[in-house]
């Protein structure tokens, strides 16, 4: 009767611990499976991540060159509208160049030259 009572406690042993095996292969069936889960998550959302901080930075990026763009002409007219600095920029860029004024005489000959040269021209 021991013998059989050991033989049975063998035996009951042997199915806890194919059931216990069992369990934890399934365990780990299911942690592998749930990992490559939450790893395809991840890897499906990082172009969604990419691409949405990218666009944010872009934004940002084109925000600041429209406003630095855009503050230009401000700056540089409430710099040039006082009259001193209006007339250095002026005087310093020659950007308007009057022609020398002359005597009415000089004018004069200078259109009589004019003529002569298109009267032999013309001849």
């Amino acid at each position: 009767a021991p013998f059989l009572r050991q033989q049975g406690r063998a035996a009951e042993w042997k199915r806890q611990s194919t059931r216990v095996l069992a369990e934890r292969e399934g365990f780990e069936r299911n942690l592998h499976r749930i990992r490559l889960e939450i790893q395809t998550k991840v890897e499906d959302d990082q172009p969604l991540r990419a691409v949405r901080g990218g666009l944010a930075q872009k934004a940002v990026g084109e925000l600041a060159k429209f406003c630095f763009i855009a503050s230009i002409p401000v700056v540089i007219t409430l710099t040039i509208r006082r009259p001193d600095v209006l007339g250095w920029v002026i005087n310093s860029t020659q950007y308007v160049v009057y022609p020398s004024e002359n005597k009415r005489q000089a004018l004069q000959d200078l259109q009589k030259d004019l003529q002569d040269v298109r009267d032999k021209a013309n001849k």
